[in-house]
């Protein structure tokens, strides 16, 4: 059977490649964008307000210039999704790279690091081999989720 699920997202996503502006409006608008910004929000709003712009911008970007893999056997916003998902994790990492650069300072600005006992750098070590062991079996789905948590 020839016939594709999502015939309408197909037909849309089918006028924007053929340069169609007000097709490109309606996706972006009525589709598109209530969907990213509703990912984009929930992982760096109200917080993070600048990366959740460049996670939305990059995002865009990626789902507009892979258009043409689009082969409507899924809804437009599942197809997206692995777009959007890969903006946020790499806006998550930027997060990341910041708070670490912020710690690296907080310690340089005190006398030294701060010191642990022996029995607690013990119970850190063991703390953090079970929780390597446990993502480490999980779903990388579920485990990314997790991830983008912290």
């Amino acid at each position: 059977m020839d016939r594709r699920p999502f015939e309408n997202d197909y037909r849309l996503v089918q006028q924007v490649l053929s340069g169609e502006k007000s097709a490109w409006d309606a996706l972006f608008s009525e589709i598109l964008q209530p969907y990213i910004n509703g990912l984009a929000g929930k992982a760096f709003l109200p917080r993070h307000p600048d990366l959740f712009e460049d996670a939305v911008m990059d995002a865009i970007y990626r789902i507009y210039s892979n258009l043409a893999k689009f082969r409507g056997e899924a809804k437009i916003t599942t197809w997206s999704y692995y777009y959007v998902m890969n903006a946020i994790s790499r806006n998550w990492k930027v997060l990341k790279e910041r708070r670490a650069s912020q710690e690296l300072e907080t310690v340089d600005q005190r006398s030294g690091p701060r010191q642990r006992s022996p029995e607690q750098e013990l119970e850190q070590r063991f703390l953090m081999l079970k929780v390597d062991e446990v993502l480490g079996g999980m779903n990388p789905v579920y485990k990314r989720a997790i991830e983008l948590q912290v």
